[in-house]
């Protein structure tokens, strides 16, 4: 069984002014000098080293000016940190939604290599979630409803296996999905054969 890979994703966040307070006790700086060198108010100082107020294009010069470390520098750092923070949010949020996957034929979408296999539990789901609204083009069980939850009434049933909206709705989205060149490839070559063996 092949697990997922798995990429190092701390459960902390560090925002631009722990660099700021970390070049502030190099100089021995206090949060108010700084405010005045760089013509902010303490308050809007303490809450960007607190990460509580975005780092703007004119703080990031502004802190240019004042501690030498250039301006890509501060605006990559801060796009960084609120990239992390919305990952840590999200990954909240897919652990919220693990009973989800209950009505989706998970273990088929991972033989079809659909989404990644691997061990399907506890530690494993939130990541799961994720692939499998990436799978649907959704980005929450909600939309998932939404987009595929009218389905059943348009199909005619004479099973129970028929009714499973999850089943139905994963056959559909591999329907709307564009092949990749292998499959392309694959399809060419197999009625490639068929046609020569007709011709025999």
């Amino acid at each position: 069984m092949t697990e997922l890979a798995t990429r190092f994703e701390p459960d902390w966040v560090s925002p631009p002014g722990d660099t700021i307070a970390e070049l502030l006790e190099e100089r021995g700086w206090t949060q108010e000098e700084l405010a005045q060198r760089i013509d902010y108010s303490s308050k809007h100082v303490s809450q960007l080293i607190n990460g509580k107020v975005p780092l703007t294009d004119d703080a990031a010069v502004r802190l240019n000016s004042v501690l030498g470390v250039s301006v890509s520098f501060w605006l990559t750092r801060e796009a960084q940190y609120r990239e992390r923070l919305a990952r840590q949010e999200a990954k909240a949020r897919f652990a919220a939604w693990q009973d989800w996957l209950e009505r989706i034929p998970v273990r088929q979408l991972m033989d079809l290599r659909k989404i990644d296999k691997c061990r399907i539990d506890a530690r494993s789901k939130p990541a799961i979630v994720e692939q499998c609204l990436a799978f649907f083009g959704v980005a929450s069980p909600e939309g998932w409803a939404a987009r595929y939850g009218g389905l059943q009434m348009h199909f005619r049933r004479s099973r129970e296996e028929q009714s499973d909206l999850g089943a139905i709705s994963a056959w559909l989205r591999m329907g709307e999905q564009p092949r990749n060149a292998s499959d392309l490839v694959t399809t060419r070559k197999s009625s490639k054969r068929r046609s020569m063996k007709c011709a025999r």
